[in-house]
């Protein structure tokens, strides 16, 4: 199902890092001008005084290139196209490879302008090596979206600078209903109850006999021409091992809100998916033939995602 992206399609990659103090940079090169203010205040000479500031000094210049040089070389080479359920909190697996010839230390990744960020960190990163990393994303509203752009930050060695770069993602998030509504009973379903609105499909199935009818039997299962023929009420059953499938239809829901439906409908498709039951999806402006799996679900789930209320109408 996944794909890996080459650098140039996953990502804007031209190289850009910027670096700016820390807070602890700003005290010590605060600390630092303080002491050679001091000197220069001083009426004796202090060499002791002079060489420390003196080291100092070439201590901030060689932690500031440091830091800067910990992010050369350290790319992105793989996302896995992420789907979540609405509201809820979707991992997504970034793939990072260090280019450079050096080891690279406490990298930190995180999406950018998220609710609730969270930060994955690498610690160490030796040359042409790969790490990957989860960050947690959270979709507020169905569709398909963009994902965030994505800074890539250290503190490495000193913490006195703080360095990143920015990946702008060229991938999507798909967000499908949250699934809720009425479970799949399986039992329920294979007895053909319609309490649910999904029709069980069988194919090939072998009948096995009757049975007296029992209170709260579907009438689904009731042998109609025995019942013409003046024999009683008998339940028609059939071989139990063999799985149904089930065809889910849009229309046959009970009367509520489509985002209701859709929420429904991913519940469904959920359960079948979980279960290993083949199911086919119709929708007002798209079916989806019979079929099971994790690409079979994706399908469904992404084409609830991008439902539209104005292809309903077109098509009610």
């Amino acid at each position: 199902m996944y794909k890996n992206w080459s650098i140039e399609s996953l990502f804007n990659s031209k190289e850009r890092i910027y670096i700016v103090p820390s807070i602890y940079g700003l005290i010590f090169a605060a600390g630092v001008l303080w002491l050679i203010f001091s000197i220069f205040n001083l009426r004796q000479n202090h060499p002791a005084l002079s060489i420390l500031a003196f080291a100092l000094g070439i201590l901030y210049v060689l932690g500031m290139n440091q830091t800067n040089d910990n992010l050369a070389g350290i790319e992105v080479i793989e996302v896995k196209p992420p789907h979540g359920a609405v509201g809820e909190p979707t991992q997504i697996k970034i793939t990072l490879e260090n280019r450079s010839n050096e080891p690279r230390f406490l990298v930190s990744v995180q999406f950018t302008k998220t609710k609730k960020p969270n930060t994955a960190i690498i610690k160490s990163l030796p040359p042409g090596a790969k790490k990957s990393v989860e960050l947690t994303l959270i979709g507020t509203t169905r569709g398909v979206h963009q994902l965030p752009r994505l800074r890539i930050s250290t503190l490495f060695p000193l913490g006195l600078f703080f360095s990143w770069k920015y990946r702008q993602m060229n991938q999507n998030h798909w967000v499908y209903p949250r699934p809720e509504g009425k479970p799949l009973d399986l039992f329920d379903a294979m007895q053909g109850g319609d309490n649910l609105n999904v029709t069980p499909m069988r194919e090939n199935e072998e009948f096995l006999g009757h049975r007296p009818f029992q209170l709260g039997d579907s009438p689904r299962r009731i042998d109609w021409k025995a019942h013409a023929r003046g024999k009683p009420w008998l339940i028609k059953e059939f071989e139990a091992n063999q799985k149904p499938s089930y065809l889910i239809q849009w229309k046959r829901l009970e009367p509520m809100g489509d985002e209701a439906k859709l929420s429904q409908i991913a519940r469904w498709v959920i359960d079948c998916y979980e279960g290993s039951y083949a199911y086919s999806l119709i929708l007002p402006s798209k079916t989806i033939p019979l079929g099971s799996g994790l690409n079979h679900l994706w399908a469904c789930l992404r084409e609830l995602a991008v439902f539209s209320g104005d292809n309903h109408e077109t098509h009610s």
